[in-house]
């Protein structure tokens, strides 16, 4: 949405945590916590792809769900 209200000039930055004491407050151990960031970024820039997202990851699973605006930059916001 933040896409349609700047007329395309958003820039998409993708971080993930990476103190222990953090990762811990969502059950996500240190070694895990790269893996779980690059399937999530995997997902973000599917979904800009399509109109409905299926992703099935060892991490996260989605099944079908609506993609309702597209991006106005194609295929996706700059990262």
């Amino acid at each position: 949405m933040l896409d349609q209200l700047s007329g395309g000039r958003l820039d998409l930055g993708i971080g993930r945590g990476g103190v222990p004491l953090e990762l811990s407050f969502f059950g996500v151990s240190a070694a895990d916590a790269q893996d779980r960031y690059n399937e999530a970024a995997e997902i973000v820039i599917k979904a800009k792809e399509t109109d409905a997202l299926a992703y099935y990851g060892r991490h996260f699973s989605i099944s079908d769900a609506p993609i309702t605006l597209s991006p106005i930059r194609k295929p996706y916001p700059p990262l």
